[in-house]
């Protein structure tokens, strides 16, 4: 077993090598810059704004 050079933790899955240092796959992806695998689990849809409502403060309340 090996020791990730970032946060010193024993790796149990297989390392990534960076610059000849080994890294957990969380820490690969941090130092690499690359986003996590759950970052699209976990994204929010783009809102479409209705065109039939009508804007609530645009017309004065009768």
């Amino acid at each position: 077993m090996t020791i990730c050079a970032r946060c010193h933790r024993w790796l149990h899955r297989t390392p990534v090598y960076l610059g000849g240092m080994t890294f957990g796959p969380k820490c690969a992806a941090a130092v690499a810059g690359a986003p996590t695998r759950r970052a699209s689990l976990f994204a929010t849809p783009t809102r479409v704004p209705d065109t039939r409502q009508r804007d609530l403060f645009a017309e004065p309340t009768p």
